[in-house]
């Protein structure tokens, strides 16, 4: 027996309001042959009542009358809305919305006659995702032309565009449950499985050598896998890097544990791939320390990585503390003519990040260079 609830939002109240459950239709009574339970008239009989709803006394009468078509051997009795905070289903769910129009609002599946009659009707959820279609015409063509909207899910994903095209003309659109299938479900599963991702336990990287030059900044796990960082204007993403070509391959979809700081991706719909929001990381501090430890282990031939890994960590420990990072780098190399660029660049990262510095132990053969207060 098909469950099927209605919802009314009532906007003088601004609340939101629930009939009771209808259990099945003639039909389906029918079919089931229940002893002493029947119903008068079949779904899309009953559901007329609740068109051109408009207030909350016209819902109530609606769900009394479309109640009176129950039957059973207790006795017929019928019961009140509810108040609702939110939507809440295990089978079918309808909507009316601000403008009196009665619409499914959890359909099975997308297809084209649902698409067709929903469109600027309001919210739906399909699979768990919030959606709305909208129609409108162009300057271009007669056809009408439809838009398939995913609403963001906060901390997961940004929202999401689907441009059906003018679904109402085969001719046009022959090939759309094969679109929806393959872009709209292929969208919905990547997204699951991210959600189940971040639900594992946070991978710990390890800041360390990156085997790839197009990448400074990289991270390993405990399974000795690395990750190259690939910053953007206002994000960063963490690429896992093929072990044998030292190239990327996919980028990370699952929590870190960074120093001891977890941080949490969002799959980016424009992008499509997962990424980090760029204020969670001190890219500009981690990328000044790779270049100073590249530098180092250039100047001094380093092969043992494990090496390099400690100092890559000990710079950029002491990043921000220029007294250590003059003693222990370099004044080390002041005799390489690049130690000066570097040291410049190294300041005027420090300035860039309102930092004060305050050398004292500059050498009298660099006087030419006056690091920035």
């Amino acid at each position: 027996m098909t469950r099927r609830e209605i919802y009314f939002y009532d906007k003088n109240s601004l609340k939101l309001y629930v009939t009771p459950e209808f259990n099945g239709d003639k039909e389906e009574f029918d079919l089931f042959k229940k002893h002493g339970d029947s119903c008068d008239k079949n779904w899309d009989e009953i559901i007329k009542e609740f068109e051109n709803v408009k207030t909350l006394d016209e819902f109530k009468i609606a769900s009394n009358k479309a109640q009176s078509y129950y039957h059973s051997f207790l006795g017929d009795s019928i019961l009140p809305i509810k108040e609702a905070e939110k939507v809440t289903y295990n089978n079918e769910i309808y909507m009316i919305n601000s403008n009196s129009e009665i619409y499914l609002y959890n359909p099975t599946e997308l297809t084209r006659e649902y698409l067709i009659n929903v469109a600027n009707k309001g919210v739906f959820e399909y699979c768990n995702f919030e959606m709305q279609v909208e129609k409108y015409k162009t300057n271009y063509s007669e056809s009408i032309i439809y838009e398939l909207n995913l609403k963001e899910i906060p901390n997961i994903a940004t929202p999401k565009g689907f441009h059906l095209g003018a679904i109402e003309d085969l001719n046009f659109t022959a090939n759309l449950d094969e679109f929806i299938r393959n872009d709209v479900d292929t969208y919905i599963k990547n997204i699951e499985k991210m959600k189940a991702n971040l639900e594992q336990k946070p991978i710990k990287l390890k800041l360390v050598y990156s085997p790839n030059n197009n990448f400074p900044v990289a991270f390993e796990d405990d399974n000795k896998i690395k990750y190259v960082l690939d910053p953007g204007s206002d994000y960063f993403a963490l690429v896992k890097v093929d072990t044998k070509m030292s190239e990327p391959e996919y980028n990370l979809n699952h929590p870190v544990d960074i120093e001891g700081k977890v941080l949490y991706p969002i799959y980016d719909s424009w992008l499509g791939e997962p990424i980090f929001n760029s204020n969670e990381l001190d890219i500009k501090g981690l990328k000044m320390a790779s270049k100073l430890n590249r530098y180092m282990s250039i100047n001094e031939n380093i092969i043992d990585i494990g090496s390099e890994n400690a100092n890559l960590n000990d710079i950029y420990k002491d990043i921000y503390n220029p007294e250590k990072i003059e003693k222990n780098l370099f004044d080390r190399y002041k005799e390489d003519s690049y130690t000066n660029i570097l040291r410049e660049e190294y300041y005027k990262f420090l300035e860039e990040k309102n930092i004060i510095a305050e050398i004292s132990n500059v050498e009298d053969e660099e006087e030419d260079y006056e690091p920035t207060d």
